[in-house]
């Protein structure tokens, strides 16, 4: 399944520039010849399925190294770069899937690995950070797991990029990786990176480029920041970073884009930030704590082209200054409580702007009231912040009295806080006044409670709250941290603490805010961060006792001391203790080995804004009692052996934007109820056994973006209510088992971009899908269409990927197709496709992939085909041939992935092993796969569908290739040469028995000559 491009703005730009790096100079000490670097070239080669690469050119040939595809040499024959991934600007690929091989270290002199693009698995080798003459290293878009290994650090002479963003890697970022103090740019985003964002970062002084966006890093933004001096781009959403914008990151004067969204950031937008002259987008929404009026210096950012601030806590009125931004093209200030002046030159400037965007409150005059966080931890005699601020055009001062009520909350009662309503005086334009935690009617503080300090209702005449109109405050005795310090060392303890990779004063005397790893507020513990130091055993349950713990992350990371990964092996089942922790905000568990069932007491910690478990080993059913944590954003379960149905409680999360469950064993229907989530952006419950149909209930989802319920078991139709997803881009629905017709209401989808549908048993009519005109990708392989390809399939001139493969149409490639000039890649294989190769396919000069193999197809491939830049051209199992010309043949050649034959010559050639030796050569899937397109072809040439099978697919690798295969493939054959009226062919064994006869090389050999002969007879002239 392709990736779904998600239009973040944060990782294009200067990111494209990752395509050209300047030419090395310098270089350590190299070691190897050019034999290790020919062997290390072979063992990738092996590792990746090279034979099946899209390019793979003179590879495993005796030519010198320089003429094997993508790669360069230096003028002793060593190679110097590897370049199997960018090209014109995007990461391309080039079919490579498997693992990286340790042994690509040995290319020693090599300054450049690129192998983004591809589908390359498991961890990045450490060994690679013995490449000493690297400049650059681009693994992007792939599917890599594990940690980044902090032996990349070694790199020092890397000057260009480390690019190892779009993988599904996890764990913390090495804060190792600071010493590559020549680095342009570092990319890491859209992972699994979890951990806060280490301070060593800052001594990148070169760094251009950091792009961090799109996992799950917490903490807070380093202010060391401020360091980076030559940063262009700095991209930190879509992540759960806290605490305030650092006023450092304004002395940033060289940064043109800043995404800061998708947080738990608070606190007010920095003056300082007016200082960025050259910056162009500073996106700041959905960071729902942030507070305070949009700052007037904004207006100083004359070169600004995108503002965006909504879903925000933001007020007052609309700065005039901002007015100097005559470049500003996407602003965005709705869902927040800032007015807009009834000013004609504040409307006239806000007509020029092509996307604005607002909650619709006009400046009336009102006083706006709110708390400045949702939560508060403080000691009895302190003081809790109550901000006012006017939103006023006109910002004329005036003053009011706010009555506030103390009620009891979790811990407290009524007798122990019996105190009167406080007040506070409030002075527009702007106030921070405080109500002052006191009057204990017993005299007794018990350690722990909590009152809620809310407005008394109705506010006086002309006051408007902003939310939320309560706040939680904790009161805390002092004496009471020695709890959380005999919690603290129970945790060592269970864990083994003095294995720790840092144990810095754990068990001393010191303040416990001194100890690694932990943040603490008026003495209590609040944050407790492990990341990496080789905890492993159990959960201690006295980690529950840590009543003022908001923040809790137990992830992994390197120790730079012993020279290898540690990984916290956290084991056993998760405490239901953890359940007693009131104000936790984040709790972190994943990529541990923890197992067992989630505890019901999970639903305890309302205040959880984030929930990560995901990649453990957790089973049973999802506890009704999440649906508890109504204030959840985040919610990531995926990765586990979790069974039972999803439970409609998850319907009640309504301020989540993620939820993640695919990668389980989750079983039943998918509820109605997660209809009731309106913020919800993410759906992924992909890889399970979901069974039953769609809800409509899923209509209901307006903010939705990507819905991904692919690899299920999922029956009936489609709902027509998806069509009022209005926001969503992507669509994946393929390999389950739906069927009807695909309804029309999914026309409505205007902004949809990628819609996949294959491996179900969906029926037509299809031809309202034309109308569809921003799909960039489409695909519908393996439904059974029938008839001609559909001529309304040109009509979407925006596709660059469309799969019609595995279907049932027929008649020639229609003339119509020649509109869709945008497209890369395009499949029409495994039909009943006739005629010849159509010459305007030539016209499609972006197109890089053709497939059409597997149709009766007949006649020479046009001359016109020479035109085009292809990595992929797949036209066997078909009548058609490549001309036997000279330059013809040699523009085949240029092809990365060429498979058929030329004219005149013996067509085995299009096999993956053309000969097997009997008794030596096993008979594997891919065999059975080829066997299927071959004899569908001739089926089709003798006027025959294509046939059935038992398996419908066949997995390389995994499908044991049995009997009942060979049984079917016969019978299909049968058919055709029936059909064909030739006389039928002999076996060297003419009856196999099911679950007895072993399948040997001569079986596949003779059906494989067998359908050669049948399908050269149907297409004879």
């Amino acid at each position: 399944m392709a990736a779904l491009a998600r239009e973040r703005g944060w990782w294009v730009g200067g990111l494209l520039a990752v395509a050209s790096l300047g030419a090395p100079t310098g270089g350590a000490l190299a070691q190897g010849s050019v034999e290790t670097d020919r062997a290390a070239l072979v063992t990738l080669y092996n590792a990746t399925g090279g034979a099946n690469w899209t390019n793979n050119t003179n590879w495993l040939s005796d030519e010198p190294l320089s003429e094997w595809f993508g790669v360069t040499t230096d003028g002793n024959g060593r190679v110097e770069r590897l370049q199997l991934g960018w090209e014109n600007g995007e990461p391309v690929g080039n079919g490579l899937a498997g693992p990286i091989p340790r042994e690509l270290a040995n290319l020693s002199v090599l300054r450049r690995l690129d192998l983004s693009g591809n589908a390359l698995t498991g961890p990045i080798p450490p060994e690679l950070g013995r490449l000493a003459n690297l400049r650059g290293l681009l693994l992007r878009h792939n599917e890599l797991t594990g940690r980044i290994p902090p032996e990349l650090a070694q790199l020092t002479n890397l000057d260009g990029w480390l690019d190892l963003a779009e993988n599904a890697l996890t764990g913390p970022i090495p804060p190792e990786l600071g010493r590559l103090t020549n680095l342009r740019g570092l990319l890491l985003w859209r992972n699994e990176l979890t951990g806060p964002i280490p301070i060593q970062l800052a001594q990148l002084s070169n760094l251009e480029f950091l792009h961090l966006s799109d996992n799950a890093l917490t903490g807070p933004i380093p202010p060391e920041l401020e360091q980076l001096a030559s940063m262009k781009e700095l991209g930190l959403s879509f992540n759960d970073l806290t605490g305030s914008i650092p006023v450092s990151l304004g002395r940033l004067t060289s940064l043109r884009q800043l995404w800061l969204g998708d947080n738990e950031l608070w606190g007010r937008i920095p003056t300082e930030l007016g200082n960025l002259a050259n910056l162009e987008r500073l996106h700041l929404m959905n960071n729902n704590r942030l507070s305070g009026r949009i700052p007037s210096a904004l207006g100083n950012l004359t070169n600004l082209e995108s503002l965006r601030l909504n879903r925000t806590f933001l007020t007052g009125a609309l700065p005039r200054s901002l007015l100097q931004l005559s470049g500003l093209r996407w602003f965005t200030i709705n869902e927040t409580g800032v007015c807009v002046p009834e000013d004609p030159a504040v409307q006239q400037w806000l007509g020029t702007i092509s996307d604005f965007r607002t909650s619709g409150l006009a400046c009336d005059g009102s006083l706006s009231v709110a708390f400045g966080a949702s939560s508060y931890v403080v000691a009895e005699g302190e003081s809790v912040p109550v901000t006012v601020r006017l939103i006023d055009a006109s910002e004329t001062a005036r003053s009011a009295t706010i009555d506030l009520t103390v009620t009891p909350g979790n811990g407290a009662t009524s007798a122990d806080y019996a105190a009167p309503p406080g007040s506070v005086t409030i002075r527009a334009p702007a106030t921070t006044a405080s109500f002052v935690v006191s009057a204990l009617a017993d005299n007794v503080l018990d350690d722990g409670e909590t009152v809620v300090l809310g407005f008394r209702s109705p506010l006086p005449a002309g006051i408007a709250v902003g939310a939320p109109a309560t706040a939680t405050v904790a009161i805390t005795d002092p004496a009471a941290a020695a709890l959380d310090r005999a919690v603290l060392e129970a945790l060592h303890h269970a864990t083994g603490g003095p294995s720790w990779t840092n144990n810095t004063n754990w068990l001393t005397d010191a303040p416990l805010s001194e100890w690694f790893g932990v943040t603490t507020e008026s003495g209590r513990v609040t944050a407790l961060h492990l990341p990496g130091n080789a905890l492993r055993g159990p959960i201690p349950d006295p980690l529950g006792n840590l009543v003022f713990l908001q923040s809790l992350n137990l992830g992994s990371w390197w120790d730079p001391t012993l020279g290898r990964w540690f990984y916290n092996e956290l084991s056993g089942p998760i405490p239901d203790a953890l359940g007693n922790l009131a104000v936790l905000q984040s709790l972190a568990l994943g990529g541990n080995a923890l197992s067992g069932a989630l505890p019901e007491t999970l639903g305890s910690l309302t205040n959880l804004v984030s929930l990560h478990l995901g990649d453990n080993e957790l089973s049973g059913p999802i506890p009704n009692a999440l649906g508890s944590l109504t204030n959840l954003n985040w919610l990531t379960l995926f990765g586990n052996q979790l069974s039972g149905p999803i439970p409609d409680a998850l319907g009640s999360l309504t301020n989540l934007r993620v939820l993640s469950l695919q990668n389980n064993r989750l079983s039943g229907p998918i509820p109605d109820a997660l209809g009731n989530l309106p913020n919800l952006q993410r759906l992924y419950l992909n890889s399970n056994e979901l069974s039953g149909p769609i809800p409509d209930a899923l209509g209901n989802l307006a903010n939705l973006q990507s819905l991904n319920l692919s690899e299920n078991q999922l029956s009936g139709p489609i709902p027509g209510a998806l069509g009022n997803l209005a926001n969503l881009q992507g669509l994946f629905l393929s390999r389950n088992q739906l069927s009807g017709p695909i309804p029309r209401a999914l026309e409505n989808l205007s902004n949809l971009e990628h819609l996949y549908l294959g491996d179900n048993d969906l029926a037509g009519p299809f031809a309202w899908l034309g109308n569809m005109t921003n799909l960039r990708q489409l695909g519908l392989w393996n439904l059974g269409l029938t008839g001609p390809v559909p001529s309304w399939v040109a009509s979407l001139t925006n596709l660059t990927y469309l799969s019609l493969t595995q279907n049932a149409l027929s008649g020639p490639i229609p003339t119509e197709l020649r509109r869709l000039t945008n497209l890369s890649f395009l499949s029409l294989s495994r039909n009943l496709l006739t005629g010849p190769v159509p010459a305007w396919l030539g016209d499609l000069t972006e197109l890089r992939s053709l497939y059409l193999y597997g149709n009766p197809l007949g006649g020479p491939l046009p001359q016109s085909l020479t035109q085009l830049p292809l990595r992929a051209l797949w036209v066997h199992f078909t009548q058609a041939c490549a001309p036997a010309d000279a330059a013809f043949q040699g523009w085949v050649e240029t092809i990365g992935s060429f498979r058929g034959t030329t004219c005149g010559q013996d067509r085995t050639g299009s096999f993956t092993d053309p000969t097997l030796t009997p008794g030596a050569t096993g008979v594997r899937g891919v065999h059975v796969t080829e066997l299927r397109d071959l004899i569908n072809t001739a089926r089709a040439a003798c006027k025959l569908p294509h046939a059935a099978w038992t398996d419908r697919r066949i997995t390389p690798g995994e499908t044991p290739v049995r009997a009942v295969h060979l049984m079917e493939l016969r019978t299909a054959l049968t058919q055709a040469y029936t059909a064909c009226s030739l006389p039928l062919p002999t076996y060297t064994d003419p009856v196999i028995v099911r679950g007895v006869t072993p399948v040997r090389a001569v079986h596949w050999t003779e059906l494989r000559d067998a359908g050669i002969s049948v399908l050269d007879a149907a297409t004879a002239p």
